[in-house]
């Protein structure tokens, strides 16, 4: 029987790309919590680095950074087939902007979080996330309980397929001596002598029956 809820002992990544270790430590602090493990790159480098060893739940960008921007590290990561499902959450001290929103959605991007960023609001949509990852993982915990009860029930199935051809094959062959001697028996000509040959032998294959 598959259990529908387990609790999960695995922590969900959350990866923050910023340039300022400040902020990176302000926004971990900020989202902080017992079944989230947080990693952090201060270029796009070494985010990319971290992504190709590690399977996140979110990341959140800076968009304004030196050399390769949130944006432009945006469409690195939906380049690579592996991150193309990652969810995506930009960062920044813009105010509210509707290019802005509107580049950060063409990348691929799922929110936009503007600074002064409020607690609430920020814990809420990370929440959102490590929710998401831990189903997640429960569903593929689900489906590799599904694809061993499926191969066990193919087992049991070919075990009781080969039980059924053995015994098929243990009682045919006794049985035909059964009805064979049966079927001399009721022979006139035949000897007592004969007779109880055959008598044996039903009795013998009676036995093995």
């Amino acid at each position: 029987m598959i259990k529908s809820q387990r609790v999960s002992t695995k922590k969900s990544k959350i990866l923050i790309v910023d340039d300022y270790q400040e902020n990176i430590t302000a926004l971990a602090n900020l989202i902080a919590a017992d079944d989230i493990e947080i990693f952090s790159a201060l270029n796009a480098d070494k985010a990319l680095e971290l992504l190709t060893y590690n399977d996140f739940a979110l990341a959140l960008l800076d968009i304004q950074m030196p050399v390769v921007s949130g944006l432009e590290l945006a469409q690195l990561i939906r380049g690579v087939r592996k991150f193309h499902h990652l969810p995506i959450i930009f960062v920044t001290a813009h105010q509210p902007d509707t290019s802005l929103e509107f580049q950060g959605y063409e990348t691929g991007a799922v929110d936009l979080l503007f600074k002064p960023l409020n607690p609430y609001v920020v814990r809420s949509k990370v929440r959102v996330f490590v929710e998401l990852a831990h189903q997640k993982e429960v569903l593929e915990s689900q489906v590799q309980e599904l694809d061993r009860l499926r191969l066990e029930a193919e087992a049991a199935n070919i075990a009781k397929s080969q039980f059924l051809a053995n015994m098929s094959h243990e009682i045919r062959t006794p049985l035909a001596a059964v009805m064979g001697f049966s079927d001399l028996l009721v022979n006139d000509e035949s000897t007592i002598n004969e007779k109880e040959d055959w008598a044996a032998a039903i009795r013998r294959n009676g036995q093995l029956l």
